[in-house]
């Protein structure tokens, strides 16, 4: 069976708060999607509760259950069973509204001729209705991920929808023994090659919990700096300031040390190693100490 989307959500002990994203999918005005949902080892009772609605069969879900790897394996297995051409990020503790994906089917149809378009960003809200961040640029604005962040000023959490096929060819790295790769990463990758196409209303709305990943970034670079350094070196495929690459690559310098990996070795995995890059990679070594003293 083919679908026109494949919403996918990573879960992990969220049995509490997954029946909110349930309900609403159950309500879409569109009806030819998917659900997938990956149990990342929950130990609640969340594989029971998925159970019980794949018995009722309001929609179509795909449930599986996989040792604890974190959200990017849990993502990239649902990329490559994934049926439908759009594929949907959707977290356990959050929900698209009735029309989101008739809405994101209108938007498709205006752009699916053009080749360079290969997703959507659109506004989400908090649970009260109010906007997280700024607004897109303007409607059915285009340009890239990485271009509405740092050249449009975009800011804020926005929905992404990008068509599976292109996120089969940019899989998140997957490094033994860590369980977090910022997003960021793949969507700068794809960024260098195309563009989104942006849907300047609210279709999601979320929910900040302390236990979440927005909440608990820095401390997730921290305990996972493969996947971060990696991330900040991939950086210098963008134009940054004089002053943005020099604390760029003191990052990178120092969860590399983190990670790790040898002095030789930062040098030579380094993308851009202009000769500031050694006051750079000096200024690493530093935070890198000083973290270490804490």
């Amino acid at each position: 069976m083919e679908f026109l989307f494949s919403v996918f959500t990573p879960t992990y002990n969220r049995a509490g708060t997954i029946a909110r994203a349930y309900n609403h999918l159950c309500k879409q005005t569109l009806r030819n999607f998917e659900w997938i949902v990956i149990d990342d080892g929950s130990t609640d009772n969340t594989e029971e509760t998925i159970r019980e609605w794949i018995k009722e069969g309001r929609i179509h879900i795909v449930y599986i259950k996989q040792a604890n790897g974190g959200k990017h394996r849990a993502f990239n297995r649902a990329v490559q069973i994934a049926k439908g051409e759009i594929f949907i990020c959707l977290d356990s503790d959050d929900y698209y509204i009735e029309t989101s994906l008739r809405t994101i089917a209108w938007y498709y149809e205006q752009v699916r001729k053009k080749e360079e378009v290969v997703g959507f960003s659109c506004l989400v809200s908090d649970f009260r209705g109010n906007l997280i961040g700024t607004e897109l640029p303007s409607d059915q604005f285009i340009c890239s991920h990485y271009d509405l962040y740092h050249n449009y000023n975009v800011k804020g959490d926005k929905g992404l929808i990008y068509y599976t096929h292109i996120l089969r060819k940019f899989p998140f790295p997957e490094f033994e023994y860590e369980l977090f790769v910022p997003e960021a990463l793949i969507l700068n990758r794809i960024s260098r090659y195309y563009k989104i196409c942006c849907i300047n209303k609210v279709l999601c709305r979320v929910e900040y919990r302390d236990d979440g990943l927005s909440n608990q970034y820095r401390q997730l670079c921290l305990r996972n700096p493969k996947g971060y350094s990696l991330y900040i070196n991939e950086l210098n495929y963008f134009k940054l300031s004089f002053v943005k690459y020099i604390l760029n690559n003191a990052s990178y310098v120092k969860y590399s040390l983190k990670g790790n990996k040898k002095n030789l070795d930062i040098y030579y995995e380094a993308i851009n190693k202009r000769w500031t890059f050694i006051i750079a990679h000096l200024l690493g070594i530093l935070l890198y100490i000083k973290d270490r003293k804490k």
